[in-house]
């Protein structure tokens, strides 16, 4: 991971635009079986094409070779350009944590296509042209993940918050005003994971445990629920429904939450005083907190 450098010389064709991480902040899970999710970008972590003294990582030379091979990107994209910018030392200059869940990858996929893009971005008008774009996206993003819904580059790439209502139904949305409902917080487990051993983890067990088949019903319907409550500012309810699936998800995808998460995780049940929950995949990165009081705790970010 890089640290952002203001100072480095530009040689792009454009000035440095930064593109964010994002959040997910309901529908972990959920979304794989057909449930919603809300997520939003998250300005706190960025990420800028520059070309200057960092080094290129050597990844960028087989994400070059990878765009070639496909049809569909090496037709959209201006490969020739890309390839001449990285010998010049193209860097993505960052301080998006990876293995975190916040969309690393994704604002990286983001700022190359945005800026290798023939003829510039288009105007996204509709859900046709935004699912259109998550494609294209979520082509380029397997790259890294063998697999992508697309959905932490589409955020990064229009800079706007999106509800997902299904896996083929994904709509921008005016940033939801979810601080007003209290006060919202990242857990730092302090530990990266990657999410592709873990949703096959979970996909696994869902297919075998039918007992666990049941309690996910009761957990997309708490999702589902949180994300009315979130658009509609009901604090009440997002307050009870919050702790419910905070409740159930640490009893049912309690291995996936690491040992320093799990007792921060219990003392805010025990307490009452904050609820804690996966922001993405679980089992490491940052766990989403919400409190309708403010923090003290060491180590938290606030939204």
């Amino acid at each position: 991971m890089m640290v952002l450098e203001k100072d480095l010389v530009l040689s792009l064709n454009r000035s440095c635009d930064y593109f964010h991480s994002k959040l997910l902040l309901f529908g972990e899970y959920a979304i794989v079986k057909g449930g919603q999710g809300l997520a939003i970008p998250f300005p706190k972590f960025k990420g800028c094409l520059k070309i200057g003294d960092l080094e290129t990582d050597a990844k960028f030379f087989e994400l070059y070779d990878y765009l070639k091979k496909s049809p569909l990107l090496a037709k959209r994209l201006d490969l020739k350009r890309f390839r001449e910018d990285l010998d010049l030392g193209l860097c993505f200059d960052s301080n998006i944590p990876q293995g975190y869940g916040i969309g690393s990858s994704g604002a990286l996929c983001a700022a190359i296509y945005s800026e290798y893009i023939i003829g510039g971005l288009p105007p996204v008008e509709n859900s046709k042209d935004l699912k259109e774009l998550q494609d294209y996206m979520a082509l380029m993003e397997s790259f890294y993940h063998g697999t992508s819904s697309g959905l932490d580059c589409l955020i990064s790439l229009i800079d706007k918050p999106v509800h997902i209502k299904d896996r083929k139904d994904v709509v921008a949305i005016k940033a939801p005003r979810f601080l007003e409902l209290g006060n919202f917080y990242l857990f730092d487990s302090d530990q990266q994971r990657k999410t592709s051993p873990l949703v096959h983890q979970f996909l696994t067990r869902f297919d075998k445990e039918q007992s666990f088949q049941l309690s996910f019903k009761e957990f997309t319907k708490l999702n589902d629920l949180l994300i009315r409550d979130l658009l509609n500012l009901d604090t009440e309810a997002l307050k009870d429904h919050f702790k419910k699936l905070s409740e159930l998800q640490g009893d049912l995808l309690s291995d996936m939450i690491p040992p320093n998460a799990k007792d921060f995780w219990q003392k805010g049940l025990a307490s009452g005083e904050y609820y804690t929950k996966f922001c993405g995949a679980g089992g490491g990165g940052f766990f989403l907190v919400y409190s309708t009081s403010n923090l003290n705790e060491p180590g938290l970010i606030a939204l």
